[in-house]
């Protein structure tokens, strides 16, 4: 399996682009700051949806348990600002702790690479062009890859973290970071947007070997032609 583990939209985006489909996962159109993963992952993502504020002069709507932004789940007025409303959290909710759910049915049995990208982007900006604040470290990958252990115990999987040098500083020692998890970088492509460019994300994807034929049939989206896949991606 191939699952994003958030941090921006673009790995959801380059997965489906890389190999045509994709499976449903709850970080896929988020923004998650990396201490998040492991918030979502300890409870099974039950509090997705529960109590929800706002930042970034009312534009980012922020998830008061988890500390990820729901950047495409809410109503926003003319101004973009959200709407923060109850049915807007009971859509959301519901949305995401499905998307939960469906992510450990498809991780059962499955060996499984999750992609994530970008460091701690504590200011939940929506695009991979804004500077950490902060240096990621070991200590903050190996979170997440612990808190994927303690929740599906039993599952075989690796990590890829990719980021931007110009935008994340990786200060990770040798010997520090968990051997499941591998780090990438990719070129700083402004011009290609918050889409990214697959050019830059195809060596890390041919630094794995996948087998997915028999897989497809649980994708999120397939479609057997690119042009097919327009207007998917929103």
């Amino acid at each position: 399996m191939v699952l994003s583990l958030g941090g921006l939209c673009q790995v959801a985006l380059q997965i489906e682009k890389r190999f045509g489909f994709r499976y449903s996962s709850p970080f896929d159109w988020l923004v998650t700051p990396l201490a998040s993963v492991a918030k979502v992952l300890s409870d099974g993502g039950n509090r997705f949806g529960v109590a929800v504020k706002t930042a970034n002069a009312g534009q980012a709507p922020v998830c008061a348990n988890y500390g990820l932004s729901y950047h495409h789940e809410f109503v926003r007025d003319e101004s973009k600002a959200v709407i923060i409303d109850t049915e807007g959290l009971e859509r959301t909710r519901g949305k995401l702790t499905h998307k939960y759910s469906r992510m450990s049915e498809l991780v059962d049995g499955k060996k499984t690479l999750f992609v994530r990208l970008a460091g701690h982007n504590d200011g939940l900006l929506p695009t991979p062009y804004a500077k950490d604040v902060r240096a990621t470290k070991a200590e903050d990958l190996n979170a997440m890859a612990e808190g994927i252990q303690k929740a599906f115990p039993a599952l075989d999987f690796e990590i890829a973290f990719v980021h931007i040098p110009d935008y994340t500083t990786v200060d990770i020692g040798p010997g520090q970071l968990d051997p499941r998890i591998r780090v990438f970088e990719i070129e700083n492509t402004p011009s290609a947007g918050w889409e990214g460019a697959p050019e830059s994300w195809a060596p890390i994807f041919d630094s794995y070997t996948f087998d997915l034929t028999d897989e497809r049939g649980r994708a999120r989206q397939f479609s057997r032609r690119p042009q097919e896949r327009e207007g998917l991606y929103r």
